[in-house]
């Protein structure tokens, strides 16, 4: 392949999309990052031990509110369970074993 086809090929459907969207928000790239962190304190919490949303919120040093929602998203995407035990009104959340 000489350098003449090389410079007449044409960009990937990827590269053009990124052309035309420009670069990632960076405040997009904060929220991720941040997500990723909370989820990975929350496995470390329920690998210690199951716990409510109030404890693993002291535990990780959290906002209940967050570590709730992450909560209903681990359990909706199959990596927590909860557990009903008669405590206060909160389910006990642990990680599901595979």
């Amino acid at each position: 392949m000489s350098d003449g086809e090389k410079a007449e090929r044409k960009p990937k459907p990827i590269q053009l999309l990124r052309e035309r969207r420009g670069p990632v928000d960076a405040a997009l790239n904060e929220r991720v990052k941040h997500s990723k962190q909370v989820m990975k304190a929350l496995r470390k919490a329920l690998k210690e031990s199951p716990g409510t949303p109030p404890e693993i919120a002291g535990r990780c040093e959290l906002p209940v509110a967050e570590v709730f929602r992450h909560l209903v998203a681990m359990v909706k995407y199959h990596e927590a369970t909860f557990i009903k035990e008669d405590y206060a009104d909160y389910f006990i959340y642990q990680l599901k074993e595979d």
